[in-house]
């Protein structure tokens, strides 16, 4: 899998792109994203008015907007590729909970606009894993370690507002 080069700060839109593709996913929270908005609004002089609106506290639906409306070029590799190592760390010792992150990798997956290969590859996990919770070929483990040796594989994001 190519992995994007994170070493260039990234553009507002890009971690902005982040936060909305992650909450969507369920993978960030919105005070993460309000968190943020408040640590640009603190090393600016100026801040722009989008960045304002994403740091109030209103609906879920006005804050993805908000985090939308960010001006500037989005990086979506580099969005794909944070969430997903940051899917990796999150709890996933269930067949319920493999099957809630290979979901929430796909869609984060379609949603970046990453490698349709690195898509299938979780598709093919979820189908390892359907035939093993029906007794008919492998072991949950084995789906387990296969989907967080893949999630290994991608790198955090430069930054982190938990």
């Amino acid at each position: 899998m190519s992995m994007p080069d994170n070493h260039s700060k990234p553009t507002l839109a890009t971690v902005a792109s982040f936060f909305r593709t992650g909450i969507l996913a369920g993978v960030c929270s919105q005070d993460e994203a309000h968190a943020w908005a408040l640590s640009v609004i603190a090393a600016t002089d100026a801040p722009s008015g989008d960045i304002i609106e994403v740091s109030w506290r209103k609906p879920l639906n006005n804050l993805l907007d908000d985090l939308r409306n960010i001006d500037g070029d989005v990086d979506g590799a580099s969005v794909g590729n944070w969430l997903l190592a940051r899917l990796g760390e999150m709890p996933m010792q269930t067949a319920a909970e493999i099957s809630q992150r290979l979901r929430q990798a796909m869609q984060i997956v379609k949603h970046t606009g990453l490698s349709e290969d690195i898509y299938y590859t979780f598709d093919g996990i979820e189908d390892e894993l359907s035939l093993s919770l029906n007794g008919i070929f492998g072991h949950v483990d084995d789906c387990r370690d296969e989907l967080r040796s893949t999630l290994a594989g991608f790198t955090a994001a430069p930054f982190d507002f938990r």
